[in-house]
């Protein structure tokens, strides 16, 4: 009976593995498109910072100022002017909110303000003590980090963070822990979740020095973990530039470099300008500064917000009767190394219309690209070649831009839309996209018109099925399912006919006490199958446990049962009542048994064959 069971429970596991088969192969003809679906999702490796929300005037600004003895010391001083100094000075002047500077050198980190830079006298009070901070000893860097942390706890919205350094943080490990290390590994991350981006400016920095190429390594880790940017100025005079232009797209300010002309500088401000600020950098406060309207008159005392530094002046007026749209001249005194930048507030920009950001980009697809110039809110119409919109579109691979490239956007006939498509061929990723304008040879604020989005594998559309209305529609609709079934049932009906009783059921074989039944006798899986109907003296020797001395013959189930020698010797002999018959392979002939009938083999016990039936 355990021999029946164990077959009986391979059969039920083949059935149900080949019928799991034949669903699976139903579904060959749908995988392609399941496949292809699921590579719409773009996995982004890393998490992105929270946004830091425009500056308002409760923001507040914290400048982390190195102050060690590296800027000034000769031979190779990278700051010997004092331009950080100034530069940190003019953003106090430029600031809306509130701000902090942090100067770090030796181990000493102290915390110079918060002040609320719209009171002259504490916006002066910061200025004082940044100027009159001592520069000299080694490069704290995570010190000053930690307290720019606590300071910013709770901080308002649109706050942010610089950096301004000349070099690696030194000594590498400061009371026991290595300022490099923990800087990647605690203090980014913090600036990252609470949504403060830090930009870093790298001030002279030696690359071919290891310690010039392990500090730049380290401050553009720390821009690039909270969201900030970093830049590595080659001399303390580029950092003029690069702070004024960075704080220009904090708030959404166009910035204009003025050009050079006979030692003087112009500026063309257009009618949509509302507020001009123009900040001039000079070698020293004995270059004078003077600033001259459209009508090459000086602007008017009255008219303007002066702040001075021996490094800069900064000129701030809003535009109006007096102060008249056109071409401004800066006049410097013939200072060669003079910088002059306009930050305008301006009614025009531009928008990126196509692609938003619930936009994903697939791979081998056109992108359309779309963008509009605004008078505030009114769609601007400009005339032929009067304006130019041009998309910088950058392909960005686990956090990297792996390539630039410029979509120049055509206007459309009569309408204020440029336009224009891209087809990225790359790795999934991301896709970044900015747009640069210039109406009237003007370059318009665009610092909003930008978005990065999803770079994805093609999508795949699987289409609905179409509804049938006739059979040979449902069969050609259906015809995988419809296989799958026919095969299933057929394969039920095969078990069905293989499990299907014994013909032997009912038959026993005794031999002295030795009692078989043929019908439930253990056998091999496949003699079981497709031998059923007939039972071998071999079969009935090794499973039956009965005992025929090495004869050979068949018993046979068809309605009747016919015993067939398959062998001569030893001799068969069938005793039916008083009658004996000799079977033997050479008569070819079967002798039908019945009840009760003998089995004789020369040498062993004789066994007689019982047939049972079932009790009413």
């Amino acid at each position: 009976m355990q021999h029946i069971h164990r077959h009986v429970r391979i059969i039920i596991l083949l059935a149900f593995t080949s019928s799991l088969f034949i669903f699976l192969i139903t579904l060959v003809g749908r995988w392609p498109s399941f496949a292809r679906a699921q590579t719409i999702v773009v996995n982004h490796a890393a998490a992105s910072c929270q946004v830091a929300g425009d500056i308002t005037s409760q923001s507040l600004l914290i400048v982390l100022l190195d102050r060690s003895g590296s800027l000034t010391y000769q031979p190779g001083a990278t700051d010997p002017d004092g331009y950080s100094t100034s530069v940190t000075k003019a953003l106090a002047d430029l600031w809306p909110g509130q701000m902090a500077v942090i100067p770090f050198s030796n181990q000493s980190t102290p915390v110079l303000g918060p002040y609320d830079l719209s009171v002259a006298s504490q916006r002066q009070s910061l200025k004082d003590a940044v100027q009159n901070y001592p520069i000299g000893g080694a490069t704290p860097l995570d010190p000053a980090l930690q307290k720019a942390l606590t300071l910013l706890k709770g901080a308002p919205v649109g706050s942010r963070v610089i950096i301004v350094t000349d070099g690696n943080p030194d000594p590498a490990t400061l009371n026991g822990v290595n300022q490099a290390n923990d800087i990647r590994q605690q203090l980014i991350p913090r600036f990252c979740a609470n949504g403060i981006p830090v930009s870093a400016f790298g001030l002279a920095l030696d690359l071919t020095q290891t310690d010039g190429q392990m500090a730049n390594a380290l401050l553009n880790d720390i821009a690039r973990g909270t969201g900030g940017i970093y830049t590595n100025v080659r001399n303390a005079h580029e950092l003029a530039q690069v702070v004024v232009q960075l704080y220009a797209q904090w708030q959404h300010l166009t910035f204009l470099p003025a050009q050079l002309s006979d030692d003087t500088f112009t500026v063309r401000i257009d009618t949509y300008a509302e507020r001009v600020t123009f900040v001039t950098f000079r070698s020293n406060g004995t270059y004078g500064i003077t600033v001259n309207g459209p009508d090459g008159q000086p602007i008017p005392d009255q008219s303007v917000q002066r702040s001075t530094d021996r490094h800069y002046e900064i000129d701030n007026m809003a535009l109006s009767d007096i102060n008249q749209p056109g071409t401004y001249t800066i006049n410097v005194s013939g200072d060669a190394q003079a910088q002059v930048y306009a930050l305008v507030e301006t009614r025009l920009h531009v928008t990126l219309l196509q692609p938003s950001a619930r936009t994903t980009a697939y791979i081998g697809q056109p992108l359309q690209i779309s963008a509009e110039l605004l008078d505030g809110t009114v769609p601007v119409l400009p005339r032929p070649n009067e304006a130019v919109l041009n998309a910088q579109v950058q392909v960005l691979v686990n956090g990297q831009v792996t390539s630039t490239t410029t979509v120049e956007l055509v206007q459309e006939n009569n309408s204020p839309l440029f336009g224009g498509k891209i087809t990225l061929h790359s790795v999934p990723g991301q896709v970044h996209i900015q747009i640069e304008a210039v109406y009237l040879q003007i370059p318009v604020e665009a610092s909003r018109a930008q978005v990065t989005i999803p770079l994805a594998k093609k999508a795949v559309i699987v289409p609905p099925a179409p509804s049938c209305s006739t059979i040979n529609c449902y069969v050609a609709q259906y015809r995988l399912f419809l296989i799958a079934g026919l095969s299933l049932l057929l394969l039920i009906l095969l078990l069905a006919f293989l499990l299907r009783p014994r013909k032997s059921k009912g038959w026993q074989l005794v031999q002295g006490g030795h009692v078989v039944d043929l019908g439930t006798m253990g056998r091999p899986l496949m003699r079981r199958l497709f031998h059923k109907a007939a039972l071998s003296s071999q079969e009935l020797e090794s499973h039956g446990g009965l005992e025929f001395c090495g004869a050979s013959f068949v018993l046979l189930f068809k309605g009747n049962v016919q015993l067939v020698a398959t062998g001569n010797e030893p001799k068969v002999t069938v005793r039916q009542g008083g009658r004996t018959f000799l079977v033997t392979k050479e008569s070819q002939q079967s002798i039908e048994l019945t009840d009760k009938d003998v089995i004789q083999v020369q040498g062993c016990r004789p066994a007689t064959l019982h047939l049972q039936t079932d009790p009413l």
